[in-house]
């Protein structure tokens, strides 16, 4: 009995341990994976960019997505209409530096701290897995996206602009 309730205890521990990690304070991963089927989220499509260039210009789009954040956030909280998804940009990072921007399909928003499904298939940083839980701090978000189930899009003020920021520079190639 002694050496089961002191098994317990250390699962305990450990799992403790395990769930309060955090990659560069920017997400907390929960083992669960959640089966994602068809992806319905915005459209992602990513790119490798150099990093000075093209930092300075979606500067403008990420102030005016941390701006309007307070208003989508109060549209969540109050209900999205069915079919409707929202969605936060955030950056991850990897233990070796890499950094990858993702989607995240959020399910609960409480004060500063988002929950939800990463619904990107990400590229660089491995550490973590599209249909995986994360938590976020809310002072991470990059960019919002609210998507209806007809596919429209409000928000996602650094994504469209990057769509056409590559759309013009690949025509002029």
């Amino acid at each position: 009995m002694r050496n089961i309730i002191l098994l317990i205890l250390v699962l305990l521990v450990f799992d403790c341990t395990k769930n309060g990690e955090q990659n560069q304070d920017m997400a907390k991963k929960d083992n669960e994976i959640i089966e994602m089927g068809e992806y319905s989220g915005p459209k992602d499509t990513p790119r490798k960019f150099e990093k000075s260039n093209i930092e300075k210009l979606i500067a403008p789009h990420i102030k005016k997505a941390k701006q309007t954040l307070p208003e989508a956030k109060k549209k969540f909280l109050e209900g999205l209409p069915y079919g409707y998804s929202f969605f936060v940009t955030v950056n991850l990072r990897s233990n070796s530096g890499d950094k990858e921007n993702a989607f995240i399909k959020v399910e609960l928003w409480d004060n500063n701290k988002i929950t939800g499904i990463l619904s990107t298939k990400l590229q660089l940083v491995k550490e973590y897995q599209f249909g995986q839980r994360l938590i976020v701090s809310e002072d991470k978000v990059l960019d919002w996206t609210i998507t209806s189930p007809n596919g429209e899009e409000e928000g996602n003020f650094m994504g469209k602009f990057l769509d056409s920021y590559y759309k013009q520079n690949d025509r002029q190639k």
